[in-house]
């Protein structure tokens, strides 16, 4: 009898860089091509805005600017959820595969995004006005 692969078992691949990169298929809520970003005023250097997607506005986010790569064209977003919902801009998707070790960097995604945007809003809070 063949044994069945837990959804939590698999993951899927992408690009960016010319290297391939994975997140757990747990996370991914859909793929799609890069809609039209608004872009946001004095936002983060990872945030590339605002997108509509299918009646839903949902931050955009460049992979690129968060693992510190220089920036390129990117044609694909994964829609992720952890929590909350953002997209990831990349280059392209490969597929879903089971995890496997072979020269796939896996991503921790919910760390790398709170450590990018924790920074802008301790900023933002110690300019503010304190009233006594």
């Amino acid at each position: 009898m063949a044994q069945a692969v837990s959804l939590a078992d698999r993951t899927l691949t992408f690009q960016l860089d010319g290297r391939t990169f994975a997140l757990p298929t747990a996370l991914v809520r859909e793929v799609a091509a890069l809609p039209r970003v608004a872009r946001i005023p004095h936002a983060p250097p990872s945030m590339l805005g605002l997108a509509n997607l299918r009646g839903e506005v949902i931050p955009v986010l460049s992979l690129r600017a968060l693992l510190g790569l220089e920036q390129g064209a990117c044609n694909r977003l994964i829609l992720v959820d952890i929590g909350e919902k953002f997209g990831l801009a990349v280059d392209s998707v490969s597929q879903v595969a089971q995890e496997d070790g072979q020269s796939i960097q896996s991503i921790d995604i919910g760390t790398l995004v709170g450590e990018a945007l924790s920074g802008r809003a301790a900023r933002r809070s110690a300019g503010g006005v304190s009233v006594s």
